[in-house]
Parts: structure tokens; sequence; C-alpha cells
């Protein structure tokens, strides 16, 4: 899986819970979205009358959405890395110390 947390992170900020899913993380996309349907009562209110809770639904899923977006990122790094190193392959490709 080819993970953005750039884009992940946008997604659950618009939605809550749609980061998640594009990280194929179903359960907690399940969560956040009925934690976002719980706070906020009147979601057509949301741009100008929300308040802390309202908006922190939506900055706390956008936060781990790109949490473990950039964990699969760097995973997969590590992983071509390591698959680098042991077939002597050249340089080439993201590596982990980028």
């Amino acid at each position: 899986m080819s993970a953005r947390p750039g884009l992940a992170a946008v997604l659950s900020f618009v939605i809550p819970g749609l980061g998640q899913i594009y990280n194929g993380h179903f359960i907690r996309a399940a969560f956040w979205l009925l934690i976002a349907f719980w706070v906020v009562d009147n979601p057509m209110a949301w741009p100008f009358e929300a308040g802390f809770w309202q908006w922190m639904t939506h900055f706390l899923p956008a936060l781990t959405a790109f949490h473990k977006a950039r964990q699969v990122e760097l995973i997969a790094a590590w992983k071509a890395e390591m698959a680098r190193r042991v077939t002597g392959a050249p340089e080439g490709g993201r590596t982990f110390d980028q």
C-alpha cells in the first residue's frame, strides 16, 4: 500500500475517519465516525459555530491518520533499504534515511 500522510490527514480532517479508511484501518475509522456523529449534533453549522470539541473531532483523527500513514511509509522505506542491502542492488528510490 502506498501511504501518503498528507492526503490521509486532509481526508480525515474533512470527514473524521476517512483518512483511517484510506490507511486501511477500518475499526479506527468506525471509532472516529461514531465520535464525530456523537459530538457534532448539528454538522451543518460546523464551520461557523464550532466549539472546542467539534474542532478536536477533526484535528485528532487527522493527526492519527497522518501518524499511521507516516509509520507505514517509514516501514516500507526501511524494508526497501534492507532488501537493497541484502541483494546489493544499486542506489535508487526512497530510502530510510530520507
